[in-house]
């Protein structure tokens, strides 16, 4: 999913996380970089109607999870074992229907979010 964000920088590593809100299925991200030493630029990411959603240091996974998922720093997967897990291990599926959920996630050089929900999230320029 190509956004405002890759415009300025499609290198993942240069992006940090600045800070997460997560309240009645709302979860906020502002990411950040710096493009010299005056000048930082944050960009704010929203999801809403958020199922499910973890955040991880970026060296801490096991698998490819860039394998199935589109480019750019938000992205979203055509296949996804944690879409799967979520619809076949928890009640997620109780609330909404398996079909309706899609799997984003938003690398930064330190942490990767995944995030399981309905919506597409909407990433706006704050600076």
């Amino acid at each position: 999913m190509i956004s405002g964000i890759d415009d300025i920088s499609e290198n993942y590593q240069s992006w940090y996380l600045d800070n997460l809100s997560y309240r009645e299925q709302l979860l906020t991200l502002t990411i950040s970089t710096q493009i010299d030493e005056d000048n930082i630029i944050d960009y704010l990411i929203s999801f809403n109607e958020v199922q499910y959603f973890e955040v991880y240091d970026e060296c801490d996974h096991f698998n490819n999870y860039h394998e199935h998922r589109d480019s750019g720093i938000v992205g979203v997967y055509s296949q996804s074992s944690l879409l799967e897990y979520v619809t076949n291990k928890t009640l997620i599926v109780d609330t909404r229907p398996k079909w309706e959920l899609k799997h984003f996630s938003v690398m930064t050089g330190m942490d990767f979010i995944h995030v399981i929900t309905s919506k597409e999230p909407v990433v706006v320029r704050v600076s």
